[in-house]
């Protein structure tokens, strides 16, 4: 989870994205633990930054890794549960999902 306080331009928040492709690609969170796949969070701390990241990550090449959301959103019963954050795609998603 990366959390956004609007210090960082948005060419360093893309440099993010890709360190985390990278890393992905190149399998170094295997020592963790054997994931099929991840997800970064990126919590901005406004709706309108939340979408300037969006707008940013859109085109990114992993921009399948990246789902966006709002700080103001964002509390200890919704982070997991509920479709708070937008895939770049704008999917509204939830980290847990019922079966």
């Amino acid at each position: 989870m990366e959390v956004d306080r609007g210090t960082e331009g948005l060419e360093r928040i893309r440099d993010k994205l890709t360190g985390y492709h990278l890393a992905r690609e190149n399998q170094l969170f295997q020592k963790y633990g054997h994931f099929k796949d991840s997800t970064v969070l990126f919590q901005a701390h406004s709706p309108k930054r939340a979408q300037t990241i969006f707008e940013a990550l859109s085109d990114h090449v992993a921009s399948d890794l990246a789902w966006v959301g709002c700080a103001e959103d964002v509390t200890k019963d919704s982070i997991m549960s509920l479709p708070i954050w937008r895939d770049l795609k704008g999917n509204k998603l939830q980290i847990i999902r019922e079966r």
